[in-house]
């Protein structure tokens, strides 16, 4: 019994968004025919031929004439869409297994027809498309419920499209339908925002999917703010700012100075390891450890080798020459006053300009 009741409920349901959808597709129309005979005395008026003027009269004359008509064809050639999906469906397979292996020629009239139609039907639905995407999950949530809804391609704008065309059939030419149907886009398609709400706002109502969350995954990530964007990358080579990690062939050196970091692979310019690594070293080309030949500028290995290094007179790790400003050995080396001295790769920009300006005499 509760399912029978249920199942009323979805058929009132039904019936109410079919009378909404040709009571509100009676009304464009009503519109459209009412305002044609001045768009088109208008369009008549501003005419730049004879033979152009002539024709507005004579099509003003013929919408006059089957103004009733054309309404009441409209409405009676949308309402084939608004049967059940399985009826819709059952008759178009038939008519095609009816129609295979047939071919035939197709007037060029009638494809310029169509390509008119397709040409407003898809602009529209283009215009529609977020109202469209909430009615086909309603409509396909429903279909779940009954058998009696019709089909969620029904309301697409060219099926209206479609109706408009057969309701004019042969008794305008081709050059007047395309003049009626730059009426008709501007007057129906248009303006089929107000319909397609009121048909959610129905199926809102009655519970059909009150809340829909559309997710599309070609849809770009929104722009972070100022205060949450990340900085900019550093240039493999390019000092960073003090407060922020320092990145050397893709990596972030984010020890301060007096910290530790021990990693693999390239690390400052060059591409050399910082310790324990292998490849290029400082400019100058050489490793970092046990290496020989030019370093740090003046040509000394970092570690192990013998030369000049940094401006100074300490060597780096068990060097010989200059080495970094100051009087401790580097990498926890005890110093000759005792204290124990912890350094790193991980200088900041100041300090580092400051070193190679006072190598090149010039501000770096």
């Amino acid at each position: 019994m509760a399912k029978e009741k249920q199942q009323s409920e979805y058929d009132v349901l039904i019936k109410d968004v079919k009378n909404n959808i040709t009571t509100r597709l009676g009304d464009l129309m009503s519109k459209l025919l009412n305002s044609a005979a001045d768009k088109l005395f208008e369009m008549a008026d501003n005419a730049t031929s004879n033979e152009d003027q002539t024709r507005y009269f004579e099509l003003m004359r013929q919408v006059k004439e089957h103004k009733t008509s054309l309404q009441i064809e409209f409405i009676l050639n949308v309402k084939p869409y608004l049967r059940p999906y399985g009826v819709v469906e059952a008759e178009k397979e038939k008519a095609s297994n009816e129609m295979a292996g047939e071919l035939s020629l197709v007037d060029q009239s009638v494809v310029e027809d169509m390509v008119l139609i397709k040409n407003i039907g898809e602009r529209a639905a283009g215009k529609y498309r977020e109202q469209l995407s909430h009615l086909d999950a309603r409509l396909e949530h429903l279909a779940l419920k009954t058998d009696n809804i019709f089909s969620k391609d029904a309301l697409l704008p060219i099926h209206f499209c479609e109706a408009f065309d057969e309701a004019l059939g042969d008794e305008f030419e081709l050059e007047n339908k395309k003049i009626l149907f730059d009426l008709f886009n501007n007057e129906v398609a248009s303006k089929l925002d107000a319909l397609y709400d009121s048909i959610n706002n129905r199926f809102i109502d009655a519970g059909i999917l009150p809340q829909i969350k559309l997710y599309n995954s070609n849809t770009p990530n929104r722009r972070r703010s100022d205060k949450t964007a990340p900085p900019p990358p550093t240039q493999e080579g390019e000092m960073a700012p003090d407060d922020e990690p320092q990145v050397y062939g893709n990596y972030a050196m984010t020890a301060a100075p007096g910290g530790s970091y021990r990693g693999a692979g390239g690390a400052m310019p060059g591409g050399a390891p910082m310790q324990g690594g292998a490849g290029g070293a400082m400019p100058g080309g050489a490793p970092m450890q046990g290496g020989t030949g030019g370093g740090m500028p003046g040509g000394a290995p970092m570690q192990g080798g013998a030369g000049g290094g940094m401006p100074g007179d300490v060597p780096m790790q068990g060097g010989a020459g200059g080495a970094m400003p100051g009087d401790a050995n580097t990498a926890g080396e005890q110093s000759a006053d005792g204290e124990y001295s912890h350094y790193t790769a991980g200088l900041s920009a100041n300090q580092v300009s400051q070193v190679l300006g006072q190598f090149f005499g010039a501000p770096v």
